[in-house]
């Protein structure tokens, strides 16, 4: 009984040498590549004088003879399918992917079992988050395409954020996202007690603090005249451009991410406010209209934000260009805009961060110290203010 896959053979032994205390000897199925070898345990074991080696079946008078025939052919013809399966997919045939897809035995892998944990969170989940998992998921495949979990330790996490760092030019933060999501997952297989340990105990993740690049009154009164065409001709962007500048400065006076704006419509306008539930942190928020903001809305909802977010920041970068405004501006700024300006003109964190829809007043703390040192600078315009001129 012989099955063959792209130079990998597959045939049942007995290893008659080996006996058990009821003088039963174990039977293997043997996989073969060139000069290798790999033996899977059958968990079958048979007298020897009733296997036959040679034509790898059980002979007649052995208790279940035809059953145990029938067991091992219906296994031979699965170990053939899950290297046909293999092979449809591109991967390469090894012992170890056989052996592990043989024994259903996903769980020693990592990666499938974070692929399959991420498809269940499709739809739970921001889609801005689901894209960056996966982003980090790709990550992990280009360094080591399959991780048993036992691999997965303090030195191994070292050895990776190496990688991230000098390979693929990580920075803090950056990486700071491939391991919390390695950890977030981990932290699901203990829960499901897929594995015991935690290599997270000693690797200890931090971020550092970056800039938080906003735009203040100057600068919006600019883009302001770039939308409106009060600038040189040069100057003027196309109206694509400017329908994405149109929108981030509506989420200026607003304060809605990406993720949400996309989805804004006349649905999520109730008693003259914005009304929606947050896709990052499900919170429903309810936002006052404005007046900049209630005179962006007929244009906003009349032709929508498509574009990639990549598209759009591509976008933007064109209009900070055509009003001179030398800072690197994403469209997530426009929140940063938003709450520093409301502290500025003295809204309080706590109103902030309801429209915000933080769940803690810590994160928004952070817009309070921003607002802060901006206000600092611009004390530093009186110094010499009685200077002789």
């Amino acid at each position: 009984m012989v099955a063959t896959m792209e130079m990998i053979s597959i045939k049942l032994y007995q290893k008659k040498g080996k006996k058990r205390i009821d003088g039963k000897s174990p039977i293997y199925y043997v996989l073969t590549k060139g000069s290798e070898r790999k033996l899977i345990a059958t968990k079958k074991y048979l007298q020897p004088q009733f296997f036959d080696n040679e034509k790898g079946i059980v002979l007649k008078g052995a208790d279940n003879s035809i059953k145990l025939n029938a067991f091992f052919k219906h296994e031979m013809t699965r170990l053939d399918d899950i290297m046909i399966d293999l092979s449809n997919e591109g991967k390469e045939i090894t012992f170890e992917r056989v052996e592990a897809m043989f024994n259903n035995d996903f769980s020693k892998d990592f990666i499938p079992f974070l692929q399959k944990e991420l498809k269940l969170q499709r739809g739970l989940i921001a889609d801005k988050t689901y894209v960056g998992y996966q982003s980090c998921i790709r990550n992990l495949i280009k360094y080591q395409p399959e991780i048993p979990f036992n691999k997965i330790s303090y030195e191994w996490l070292t050895q990776y954020k190496h990688y991230l760092v000098t390979v693929k030019k990580r920075k803090t933060n950056g990486y700071y996202q491939d391991f919390a999501t390695i950890k977030k997952f981990w932290h699901i297989a203990l829960t499901k007690g897929e594995v015991k340990s935690n290599p997270f105990k000693d690797f200890k993740l931090q971020t550092e603090e970056t800039q938080r690049n906003w735009n203040p009154k100057a600068e919006l009164l600019k883009l302001y005249d770039l939308l409106n065409d009060r600038v040189p001709t040069d100057k003027i962007v196309t109206e694509a451009v400017k329908n994405t500048l149109r929108h981030y400065l509506f989420s200026c006076f607003t304060g809605l991410r990406f993720g949400d704006k996309k989805l804004f419509g006349n649905v999520n306008i109730v008693d003259d406010r914005i009304q929606l539930k947050t896709s990052k942190t499900g919170k429903i928020v309810h936002i006052p209209f404005n007046d900049q903001a209630r005179e962006l809305l007929e244009a906003v909802l009349a032709r929508p934000l498509k574009q990639s977010g990549s598209r759009v920041n591509d976008d933007l970068d064109k209009c900070m260009k055509a009003v001179d405004i030398k800072k690197h501006i994403t469209y997530h700024c426009s929140r940063h805009t938003f709450a520093i300006n409301c502290i500025i003109n003295g809204i309080d964190i706590i109103t902030v961060r309801d429209w915000l829809g933080h769940k803690s007043v810590t994160t928004t703390e952070i817009y309070a110290k921003m607002a802060d040192q901006y206000k600092d600078q611009n004390m530093k315009k009186l110094n010499n203010f009685f200077a002789v001129a």
